[in-house]
C-alpha cells in the first residue's frame, strides 16, 4: 500500500514550522528524521495533508546547558541501550551485540564545565584527559522524568524512543 497524496514543506526555522503547523492544525504531521511516520502513512494509519520537515532546523539539534536550563533539541536522539538479564548481568557487552553510536547518530552536546580546582596537585587538576560525556544520556533521562512527573509517569530505560515515553504515559 502507498501513502495518500500529501504536500511537503521543509521548515526553515522554528517560527516557520509553527506557522505551518498552526495553519494546517491536525492535518499536518512533523517529519524529524525518525522511522515511524512514513510506514504509518504507507499503511494509511494516518493521512496528513502536509508533512512539515524540521530536519534542517539547526536550533532543534543537540543538548546544551544555558545557565540552569538543560535544553534538549527535538532532533536529538540517544541510541545507547544496555540490556540486562533476570540476574542483572549485562547481555550486550560486546561489539557483536551492542550498537555503538557513531558520529552521525550522536547529537551535538555543549559540554559545560564546573571548575573547582584542588590544592592537592601542582596544576590544581583533579584528573587528566578530556571531559566526560558518558552521563549525557542519564541527564537527558532525568530531564524527561522531570517533565513526566506531573503525569505520574516515569521512564526507566534508554533509548528514549517515542514508544518508551508513550508506554510510560499509558498511551500504548
Amino acid at each position: 500500500m502507498k501513502a495518500s497524496a500529501f504536500s511537503y514543506a521543509r521548515a526553515t526555522s522554528v517560527a516557520n514550522a509553527l506557522e505551518l503547523l498552526v495553519a494546517y492544525g491536525d492535518k499536518a504531521k512533523v517529519l524529524s528524521g525518525g522511522q515511524s511516520l512514513m510506514p504509518a502513512m504507507n499503511l494509511r494509519l494516518i493521512s496528513p495533508e502536509l508533512i512539515v520537515d524540521i530536519g534542517e532546523i539547526t536550533e532543534l539539534r543537540g543538548i546544551a546547558v544555558r545557565g540552569d536550563v538543560l535544553s534538549i533539541g527535538a532532533l536529538t536522539r540517544l541510541f545507547e541501550k544496555c540490556i540486562y538479564d533476570e540476574r542483572g548481568q549485562l547481555t550486550n557487552a560486546n561489539m557483536a551485540d551492542y550498537l555503538v553510536p557513531m558520529s552521525g547518530e550522536m547529537p551535538d552536546i555543549d559540554v559545560g564545565h564546573v571548575v573547582s580546582p584542588t590544592t592537592e596537585s601542582e596544576l590544581g587538576a583533579k584528573g587528566a584527559g578530556e571531559a566526560g560525556t558518558a552521563g549525557a544520556a542519564a541527564a537527558v533521562a532525568n530531564a524527561v522524568n522531570d517533565a513526566l512527573k506531573p503525569f505520574g509517569a516515569i521512564i526507566t530505560e534508554i533509548p528514549l524512543t517515542p514508544q518508551v515515553i508513550l508506554t510510560a504515559l499509558g498511551r500504548i
